[in-house]
């Protein structure tokens, strides 16, 4: 028997070939225990925990049998944790659209570099602008490999205890290749792009400033997304 064992039986970093088998055990609160949830599988796995008894709770039956109703704390073992990844482009996309600002990371030598800028995002390509001078875009004519991170609905979900705070988010990191724009077409294929990512179409520019701006083209290598609905298991 444990006592006070505050985070229940975390389960972390199993594939979904692993096991883990906890039958027919009962589970007791110790003298300064306020609730017992003794099951947090955070990765995905198959994870068997019938005929278990929780004082307070009474017996739980198997997680994967989808007609048995459970705590909303154990629901999430259904599904490989309340953090997933997301591998569909389309909703890795739609995150993208929907984000007011993206985070542009960058490495001068040996020194990394964020900073947040507007953008547009079409066909595999992110759009920014910039001025045609400045620590971005010295960093960017040295190196010009770069990793980008947007998030939407970010939402902070509050527990009864401090390990128990959470967020609710949607995510994309992602890496690719930075490509200072000099053709003016190609210009205002980008201005097009980062400006239909806030508003509406026709767009016109004065040509002094297509001239004077700096755009800058990220060819996407690779991204992928995550989220989190925020619930704790508490």
């Amino acid at each position: 028997m444990v006592y006070n064992f505050r985070d229940g039986l975390s389960h972390d970093g199993h594939t979904p070939r692993s096991g883990i088998n906890l039958i027919g055990n009962y589970y007791k609160r110790g003298p300064n225990s306020e609730r017992l949830y003794p099951f947090g599988f955070i990765k995905p796995g198959q994870y068997y925990v019938a005929g278990n008894y929780i004082e307070c709770i009474g017996e739980i039956g198997d997680p994967r049998d989808e007609n048995v109703e459970f705590p909303r704390w154990i629901q999430y073992n259904r599904d490989g944790g309340k953090k997933m990844e997301i591998t569909d482009k389309n909703e890795i996309e739609d995150i993208l659209n929907n984000a007011t600002v993206i985070r542009l990371a960058m490495c001068d030598g040996d020194m990394p570099y964020v900073v947040p800028v507007a953008f547009g995002y079409k066909d595999d390509e992110i759009y920014f602008h910039s001025s045609r001078k400045g620590m971005k875009m010295d960093i960017l004519r040295k190196n010009s490999n770069v990793c980008f991170e947007v998030e939407t609905g970010v939402e902070l979900t509050k527990g009864e205890k401090a390990c128990n705070y959470d967020f609710r988010y949607k995510s994309v990191i992602g890496f690719g290749t930075a490509h200072i724009v000099e053709n003016e077409e190609e210009k205002l294929k980008g201005l097009d792009t980062i400006m239909e990512h806030y508003s509406e179409p026709p767009f016109e520019y004065k040509p002094e400033m297509v001239k004077a701006v700096g755009i800058i083209r990220i060819d996407i290598e690779d991204m992928k997304g995550k989220k989190s609905d925020g619930a704790t298991f508490a």
